[in-house]
């Protein structure tokens, strides 16, 4: 039974293979929009239009992409139907449906001044997943790799805006007291957060071959040019434990094991020392020491939450507070300029009551799009989250959960493709 039903998914995604690679409409719209939502950051796009600045219409406050993105699920095309997604898309329409109703609770309660926040970060996300989880497999490669090629010249952008002490791309309109890259995707947490997502994902997929290794230590070092510390507290750890759990997967006998073990030891003394010494001669050594005693004012911005609830009454706990009565409690508060928790915002905008089921579908719908045979999705979407959760980069009109989706959703069926000609061909054999 299990061997029919392997050969029927097989020649499922065979027929699939068979069916023309040209883009259709919707597909060159599709690409064209993530494109746009990727490479044009929030603060480039300000320069144009009045998107995250005070004033301008409705329509400038959606990021270009993401209205693509919309678009291209709205034109006619050929549906691939696979069974393997049929769990995602019914966790999506939930999560499009809580997404929805909190939409609508804030369009109420404070206007349309977080709608557009809404639909750029997560609604986007939602359409482009159901999207490519019924697009043919050419549709899919080509996502991948425009993801893994932005991912990597903005790495390249990164580490040479470090190297120069020079912006060389359109200033975004940060501002820190030290040099952080900026390179394509804008602020240097966002970078980190995305860029740390694709080096693990590539880490563990293997899904570059014997450039995955060199690829992950291009992104790795780029984590260290955008000078995000927690980013980088996650992202060599949990590289080191993925790496070692492939080993052991697939070491076919003890000294094989203790060669690649060996090499990661080495791999991991070399990177350990290398980290001491930017510890020792750099300023982002010094934002990591001042870590140790709490004085460090970005330390102070994410625990100093509590002073915060305690200015708040339960009214405004369960059920949230407007824009204009949260920024006032920032203002209240001395170790805070902005919440860098994007849980504690959310919370904050929502109220506890809307929430709690928009956090647990948020965390369903990520582990939807992550499940499969393979650990790179979930290894990953663990990078993403613990990250994620250390700063405010989802607290603001951002990419990464779309690019986050993406990756998984296109992977899993080029993962699946690849299984079946591999079985193809053994049977061949």
């Amino acid at each position: 039974m299990q061997s029919f039903m392997s050969d029927g998914v097989c020649a499922e995604h065979q027929d699939r293979d068979k069916s023309s690679a040209r883009l259709v409409l919707s597909d060159r719209v599709f690409v064209i929009g993530l494109l746009f939502r990727l490479i044009v950051s929030n603060g480039l796009l300000d320069q144009f239009i009045s998107y995250t600045s005070s004033g301008g219409s409705i329509v400038e406050k959606l990021h270009p992409g993401t209205l693509l993105v919309m678009l291209a699920c709205m034109l006619p095309r050929k549906k691939n139907i696979n069974a393997e997604f049929a769990s995602f898309r019914v966790v999506s329409l939930a999560f499009f449906t809580i997404i929805s109703y909190g939409t609508f609770y804030l369009l109420l309660r404070s206007g349309l001044s977080s709608i557009a926040y809404i639909v750029d970060t997560f609604l986007c996300a939602i359409f482009a997943g159901i999207y490519l989880a019924t697009a043919p497999q050419h549709v899919a490669r080509l996502v991948v790799n425009i993801i893994l090629v932005i991912a990597g010249v903005n790495a390249f952008i990164g580490i040479g805006e470090m190297i120069l002490q020079k912006h060389l791309l359109p200033d975004p309109g940060f501002s820190f007291g030290y040099f952080r890259s900026y390179a394509i995707f804008g602020h240097p947490l966002l970078n980190a957060l995305m860029t740390g997502t694709v080096g693990i994902f590539v880490l563990r997929s293997r899904v570059l071959g014997n450039a995955s290794v060199i690829y992950f230590l291009l992104l790795g070092t780029a984590i260290l040019a955008f000078g995000a510390r927690a980013a980088l507290l996650v992202f060599v750890p949990l590289a080191i434990i993925a790496e070692f759990a492939r080993v052991r997967s697939i070491a076919r006998t003890a000294g094989e094991l203790l060669r690649k073990t060996a090499a990661i030891f080495i791999g991991t003394t070399i990177f350990t020392a290398t980290g001491l010494f930017l510890m020792v001669n750099t300023r982002f050594g010094e934002r990591f020491i001042a870590m140790s005693d709490g004085s460090d004012n970005s330390i102070m911005a994410r625990f100093g939450i509590k002073a915060l609830l305690e200015s708040m009454n339960s009214s405004e706990i369960l059920f949230g507070v407007s824009p204009q009565a949260k920024q006032l409690l920032i203002e209240l508060n001395p170790y805070l300029a902005t919440i860098e928790n994007f849980w504690v915002d959310m919370a904050l905008s929502f109220g506890i009551v809307t929430f709690a089921p928009i956090s647990v579908m948020l965390i369903c719908y990520i582990w939807s799009a992550a499940k499969s045979n393979i650990s790179a999705g979930m290894t990953s979407s663990l990078f993403f989250l613990i990250v994620a959760s250390t700063n405010n980069s989802l607290s603001v009109k951002s990419p990464a959960l779309l690019m986050l989706v993406v990756l998984l959703i296109a992977s899993r069926g080029l993962i699946q493709s690849a299984r079946c000609s591999r079985a193809q061909s053994i049977r061949n054999y």
